[in-house]
This record gives structure tokens, sequence and C-alpha cells, in this order.
């Protein structure tokens, strides 16, 4: 995960962290996610019973879950404020839906983060080909981190 405003801060009224949505492959790892931004995330993925997906909705649409931790379909929760996504290892193709409505989380992340004017970090130490073309075509800015 990049260093960030965020991670040695815990959220508050930042614009880059109002409401930040993360998108990791292993939506458990949710130890990482609270030593940087300060708060337990609150977690969306397909294994969460019916009633706590419907409270993490409501939290997420209520503006009372700061940071999300989750799988591809929580870049469609009602956040009032999204602030920041970011994507871990953004060049992995299970991000990509291939049942029903096809399309790259990836893709959709961003797609989201500039629909809500919110940051949009797409994480990975080898970048995927459409990422890379992005930052040659000055669509996206690179930054990259010399220790892990």
């Amino acid at each position: 995960m990049p260093e960030s405003p965020a991670s040695h801060s815990p959220v508050g009224p930042q614009d880059s962290v109002r409401r930040p949505f993360l998108k990791e492959p292993n939506v458990h790892a949710d130890h990482r996610v609270r030593r940087r931004f300060g708060v337990d995330p609150a977690l969306w993925h397909s294994e969460l019973s019916s009633r706590t997906r419907r409270d993490t909705w409501r939290a997420v649409a209520e503006g009372e879950a700061p940071v999300v931790v989750g799988a591809r379909s929580a870049l469609f929760l009602p956040f009032p404020e999204l602030g920041l996504i970011v994507v871990d290892e953004e060049h992995e193709t299970a991000f990509k839906q291939e049942e029903g409505v096809v399309y790259h989380a990836r893709d959709m992340a961003v797609v989201r983060a500039r629909l809500s004017n919110a940051a949009c970090v797409l994480v990975s130490a080898t970048p995927s080909l459409e990422s890379l073309t992005n930052v040659e075509a000055g669509r996206y800015a690179a930054h990259e981190r010399k220790k892990r």
C-alpha cells in the first residue's frame, strides 16, 4: 500500500481520506488498514451474512464507515463523500467481472473516483500494460517506492 498522508494520521476531514475505499484481493488484510488509517475498516465481500451486508451498506450510506475494504462489488456502495480508492495489485486478472455485466474493477475504480471527484491509487510491483500506457500518455502519474 502506498505511503500517503493517511498513513501517518487518523482518518479525519482531510480531502484525500474523507471516505476511503480500498480494494484488495485479500479482504481480510484489515490489520494493515487499521495501522495505516487508525480505524477498523468495514468489510464488504461475498462471505458476509445478509444482515452484515445490510448493516455495512447502511453504515457506508450514512457516512459511518470511514474506511471500507472490499471485493469488486464494494465499488457500487453508496459512499456519500468518497475521497480515495486504492486498488492493491491492480494488475490482477481476478478484478475482471466476467458474468452478468462485464467490467474490470481497476477501470471501474478509476471511473468511480473521477465521478466522485476522489483520488484513485493503483498499486502494483508489476503494473499492468494498460496502466503503464496511461502513465506514458500522461493520463496517470507514477510514483515509485524504493522500499516496501
